[in-house]
C-alpha cells in the first residue's frame, strides 16, 4: 500500500482552524491524504505532562467542537485522525505533534508575543526545523492551492509550486 501524505491541522482559534480545516481537506483529497487534527491542551504544571491532571483545561466545549471537525473531514470523505497533545511550549508542541503523527503537510498557528516580531522569529525557526524533516509549514489557510504533494521514496513530500 502505497504512503498517503498527512496534513496536520492545529486546531486554535474556531474561526483560523475552519479556514484552515478546509483548505486542508481540499488539499488532502486532491492528493489522496489523510488529514490528522491536533488539539494542544496547555498543562498547567510541568509534572502533569503525560498524566490525566494534563487534560485539566480540555473542557466539553472543546470536545464539541472537535466532534464539529471530524464530522467535517468525514464529510469531505476523507480518512481523519485526532491526537489531544499536553504542552507547556507551543513551539516544541507542534515540532512534536508533528513527528508524532508523521506530518507532510502542517497548518499551524502560534500564540502572539507581547515583545515585538518574535512569534514571526519562532515561526520562521519552527519552518526550519519542520523542513529539515521534509515537513512544509503553513499558516494560512489560502495556500492550499499552491502546494501539491511530490512522491518521493515510501514518504511524500510537499513541494510549493508557484506561477
Amino acid at each position: 500500500m502505497e504512503n498517503q501524505p498527512v496534513i496536520m491541522v492545529q486546531v486554535a482559534e474556531p474561526e483560523w482552524t475552519w479556514d484552515v480545516l478546509h483548505a486542508a481537506c481540499k488539499l488532502a483529497r486532491s492528493c489522496n491524504g489523510t488529514v490528522h487534527l491536533v488539539h494542544m491542551v496547555r498543562v498547567e504544571h510541568l509534572l502533569y505532562l503525560g498524566t490525566e491532571l494534563g487534560y485539566l483545561n480540555l473542557s466539553d466545549n472543546d470536545q464539541h467542537m472537535l466532534k464539529g471537525y471530524v464530522d467535517t473531514i468525514d464529510d469531505y470523505g476523507l480518512a481523519c485522525g485526532l491526537t489531544v497533545y499536553q504542552f507547556c511550549s507551543m513551539y516544541e508542541a507542534i515540532a512534536g505533534a508533528a513527528e508524532q503523527v508523521a506530518a507532510n503537510i502542517v497548518f499551524a498557528k502560534l500564540t502572539k508575543s507581547m515583545i515585538p516580531f518574535w512569534s514571526d522569529c519562532q515561526f520562521e525557526l519552527l519552518r526550519v526545523r519542520l523542513s529539515r524533516q521534509h515537513v512544509e509549514l503553513f499558516k494560512d489557510p489560502g495556500i492550499w492551492n499552491t502546494v501539491m504533494p511530490k512522491r518521493e521514496r515510501g514518504r511524500a513530500a510537499a513541494q510549493v509550486v508557484s506561477a
